[in-house]
């Protein structure tokens, strides 16, 4: 399946490509597929294949920074959360929206993805009619039980200290993400020390904003994800207190556990998307 490019210009001049799969007139949803901190959305090809096979559009968007970003974090190029969310996502939801009116629109975030997701569902609700989430949670230290919650904690807040120093986060030679901007990690890092969605350069109120959202959401967990375990995720989902949530946890001895990671879960989706379908039918 050759998926067809679109490049798409934010409002700062910036720019990204999307890339968009399946058959449009088809097509009764799109989902927007945004990455995980690092991650490129060509990974991600698998997932949207296998999303429109089974029917439906997908988009791949690359987060601020990443793959087809046209910037790349320096010490003289830094951006936050609020950046990647009035930016690229407001661009990319804005294309989908006027490229496809009458289809309704998820966002399909992976771990980062999820999160910023969550985010701009807070404040764009009318703009999407669902998220699925996988492998995503709030990175809140709390949300690790015993020792692995101080090691989140200690590792979050180290990355925020060497970002600060470098002025940038150099993830490849860390050891953990790719090469991030500043801001973000301390954004980032905030929410884990924090619990918070307090946001750099971003006045509104995300902790409010969430628990008002009312749209379906599925998060999806698996036994072998140590980066997204269950009591983190439940975190994330219960700052949307009123939305219509559903959380499945994969267990290892469970069939559609295809020994799933926090990763590899988008290289071999089948199982996955035949559990978004399922959920799409219940909240139609």
């Amino acid at each position: 399946m050759n998926p067809i490019p679109v490049e798409l210009e934010n409002s700062d001049g910036t720019t990204t490509v999307v890339h968009q799969f399946g058959e449009t007139t088809e097509a009764s949803s799109v989902f927007v597929v945004f990455p995980a901190m690092g991650v490129y959305a060509s990974y991600y090809q698998p997932l949207a294949i296998e999303l429109a096979q089974a029917g439906h559009l997908a988009i791949t968007a690359d987060l601020r920074g990443n793959g087809h970003s046209s910037i790349r974090p320096s010490k003289k190029v830094d951006f936050s959360y609020a950046d990647v969310l009035q930016q690229e996502y407001t661009t990319v939801l804005n294309h989908v929206s006027e490229s496809f009116p009458e289809k309704k629109v998820f966002l399909f975030g992976h771990s980062l993805g999820g999160q910023l997701s969550c985010l701009f569902a807070a404040r764009n609700s009318r703009k999407i009619d669902g998220l699925v989430l996988s492998a995503t949670c709030s990175v809140y230290y709390k949300g690790w039980d015993g020792l692995a919650a101080y090691r989140i904690l200690a590792g979050t807040q180290f990355a925020n200290l060497v970002a600060r120093s470098v002025g940038y986060f150099p993830g490849k030679k860390v050891g953990f993400g790719g090469t991030e901007a500043k801001s973000l990690i301390g954004d980032w890092s905030r929410q884990s020390r924090t619990g918070n969605y307090i946001l750099k350069n971003d006045s509104f109120d995300y902790e409010k904003a969430l628990s008002e959202v009312e749209i379906p959401v599925l998060a999806l967990s698996y036994q072998g994800d140590s980066l997204s375990p269950v009591g983190a995720v439940e975190h994330l989902l219960d700052k949307l207190s009123y939305a219509q949530k559903e959380h499945i946890h994969l267990e290892k001895n469970d069939p559609r556990n295809d020994g799933y990671n926090h990763f590899n879960w988008a290289k071999k989706p089948k199982n996955v998307v035949g559990i978004v379908n399922n959920w799409l039918e219940r909240i139609d």
